[in-house]
C-alpha cells in the first residue's frame, strides 16, 4: 500500500521553490524508512519517463534522509538536464527569430551541461556570426554524439572550406552523407570542395545561334538574314589566398568568334580586385575592375568600376541584398564615342528559401551618364528568378525581367524622345557530369519595344556549353 500513498503524496507536495523544483533542500524530520521508500518510487517514476515525479520524489527522500548519494546524484542529473532543456529552448527561440548573437549565452549554458544539440546549434550560430575558431569548438563536441555527429561534420566541412583546406572537406561532408536527410547536400558540397581552394582555375566553351546577331527590326524571332553561329571560350582564374575572409584578385580571358559576321567577333580582358568586409550572413564586398573589349579585331570599350554589394539576413530562410556599381566608360570608335561617360546601376532584391529552391524578387535601376546629353538614359523595372534542383545532379533555372528606359532629350536624328521598354526571359539547365565538369543549356530572349518602330526588334540565343573548375591549391 505505500507504494500508491507515496505517488499521491508526490503529487500535493511542493517544493520550497514552486517555480524552482531544483531549489536547494531544506531537510526535514529524519526518517530514513520513508526515504528509502521515496527513492523506489523517484527510481521507478524515472525509469518511466515521468522525470517531474521522479525530481519531487528525491527531493522527498533527500528531505528525509539527506546522506542518501545515489538519491542526490540522481537529482542532480535530472536537474541538469532541466536546465540544459530549458537554456536549449531559450537559445532555440533566439535563433529562430534570426539572433544568432543573442542565442549564445543560452546554448553555451546548455552545452556546459554536455547537450550535444545545444553545442551543435552553437557552432551553427558561429559559424554564420563568422567566428570560425569557437564554431569549430562547439562542433567537434557535437560530433563526438552519434545523432548530431552528421551535421556537426557537415559544417566543419564548410569550415574547412572557408579556411581553404578542400582536402579536409570532402571526407567531412562523404561521412556527413552517411545521413539520408543530409545526403543531397553532402555529396554536392563534396563534389563543390573539389573546386575550391586558394587558387582556383575555371575553363568554358561553348557553342551558340543568334536569331538576330544585328539587332534589325522585325516580326518573329528577327529577320532571317540577321542570324548568325557564335562558338568562343572564357578561361578565368581566381587567386584568394585568405578565401572569403580576405582579399582576392581575378581576372578573365575571354574570346567569341561569328561563323559569319567577323566584325562582331569579341576579344574582352577584366580585372578585378576586391575585399569581403563583415562577418557571415551580413558580409559586405568591394570591388575594383577593368574590363577592355575589342571587337571586330578593333578597339571598342574601355572601363573601370567599383562595385559594392551586401546581403542580410531577415529571419532563417529569408535574406535581403543590395548592389551598386559605378562604372566609367571609354567608347574608342568614332561611332559610338558619344556614349562614353559615368554609368550607375542599382539592385535590391529578398530572396527566399523554399525547400530546396530559392526565389528572387527585387528591382533594378540605372543612369546612364553619357557625355552628350541625348544619349544620357535612365531606367528602372523589376526582376525574378528561381533556381531549383531537379536531382543531386542537375539543376534548373529560370529568370525574368521588365525595363523601361527613357532617354533624357530627344534624338536630334530622329526627331523623337525615346521611350523604349525591355522584356528579358532566360532559362538554364546544368548537370553535374563529374566533379570538375558541368555541363548546360540555356536559352535567353529578348523582345525590345519603342515609340521609334525602327527600334522594336526581338532576339532569341539558345546556347550549349561545358565548364571545368578545378582548385589548383
Amino acid at each position: 500500500m505505500i507504494l500508491p500513498l507515496l505517488a499521491a503524496a508526490l503529487v500535493a507536495q511542493a517544493s520550497p521553490d514552486p517555480q524552482d523544483p531544483c531549489a536547494p533542500i531544506s531537510p526535514g524530520l529524519a526518517d530514513p524508512g520513508a526515504a528509502e521508500a521515496y527513492e523506489g518510487v523517484a527510481d521507478e517514476e524515472r525509469a518511466a519517463g515521468r522525470e517531474e515525479s521522479a525530481v519531487a520524489a528525491y527531493r522527498a527522500a533527500l528531505e528525509r534522509d539527506a546522506g542518501r548519494d545515489r538519491a542526490r546524484a540522481a537529482l542532480e542529473e535530472l536537474c541538469a538536464a532541466r536546465r540544459s532543456d530549458g537554456a536549449f529552448t531559450r537559445g532555440l527561440e533566439r535563433v529562430r527569430a534570426g539572433d544568432c548573437r543573442g542565442a549564445l549565452p543560452a546554448l553555451d549554458e546548455a552545452r556546459t551541461a554536455g547537450d550535444p544539440a545545444a553545442s551543435l546549434l552553437a557552432g551553427v550560430c558561429r559559424y554564420q556570426l563568422g567566428e570560425d575558431d569557437a564554431a569549430a569548438e562547439a562542433l567537434r563536441e557535437a560530433a563526438d554524439d552519434e545523432e548530431t555527429r552528421a551535421s556537426a561534420e557537415l559544417y566543419l566541412g564548410l569550415l574547412a572550406l572557408r579556411g581553404g583546406r578542400p582536402g579536409e572537406a570532402s571526407p567531412l561532408f562523404r561521412s556527413a552523407a552517411a545521413d539520408p536527410g543530409l545526403a543531397p547536400v553532402a555529396r554536392a558540397l563534396a563534389r563543390d570542395a573539389r573546386r575550391e581552394g586558394r587558387v582556383v582555375l575555371s575553363l568554358l566553351g561553348e557553342a551558340s545561334w543568334d536569331s538576330n546577331a544585328d539587332v534589325a527590326p522585325g516580326g518573329g524571332i528577327g529577320p532571317e538574314d540577321s542570324a548568325d553561329g557564335v562558338g568562343g571560350g572564357t578561361a578565368l582564374l581566381t587567386v584568394a589566398p585568405w578565401r572569403e575572409r580576405g582579399p582576392y584578385v581575378r581576372g578573365a580571358f575571354t574570346l567569341q568568334e561569328q561563323a559569319r559576321r567577323d566584325e562582331f567577333d569579341l576579344l574582352a580582358t577584366s580585372l578585378a580586385a576586391g575585399l569581403p568586409l563583415g562577418p557571415g550572413s551580413r558580409g559586405l564586398l568591394v570591388e575594383y575592375g577593368w574590363d577592355e573589349r575589342r571587337v571586330g579585331g578593333a578597339p571598342y570599350l574601355s572601363a573601370h568600376r567599383l562595385l559594392a554589394e551586401g546581403r542580410a539576413a531577415l529571419r532563417e530562410g529569408l535574406t535581403a541584398g543590395a548592389a551598386y556599381a559605378l562604372r566609367g566608360e571609354t567608347f574608342r570608335s568614332a561611332e559610338l564615342e558619344d556614349d562614353s561617360g559615368l554609368r550607375h546601376d542599382l539592385q535590391v532584391d529578398v530572396t527566399a528559401a523554399i525547400r530546396r529552391a530559392r526565389l528572387t524578387a527585387g528591382w533594378q535601376g540605372g543612369w546612364n551618364g553619357a557625355r552628350v546629353e541625348w544619349r544620357a538614359s535612365a531606367e528602372h523595372g523589376p526582376l525574378l528568378g528561381l533556381s531549383a534542383p531537379l536531382s543531386p545532379r542537375a539543376r534548373a533555372v529560370l529568370e525574368l525581367a521588365y525595363v523601361w528606359r527613357r532617354w533624357r532629350e530627344e534624338d536630334p536624328d530622329l526627331d523623337v524622345r525615346r521611350r523604349d521598354a525591355y522584356v528579358d526571359a532566360a532559362a538554364r539547365l546544368e548537370l553535374e557530369l563529374a566533379d570538375r565538369w558541368t555541363a548546360y543549356l540555356s536559352v535567353a530572349g529578348r523582345r525590345a519595344f519603342s515609340n521609334v518602330p525602327e527600334l522594336r526588334y526581338a532576339r532569341v540565343v539558345p546556347t550549349a556549353g561545358l565548364s571545368y573548375t578545378a582548385g589548383l591549391y
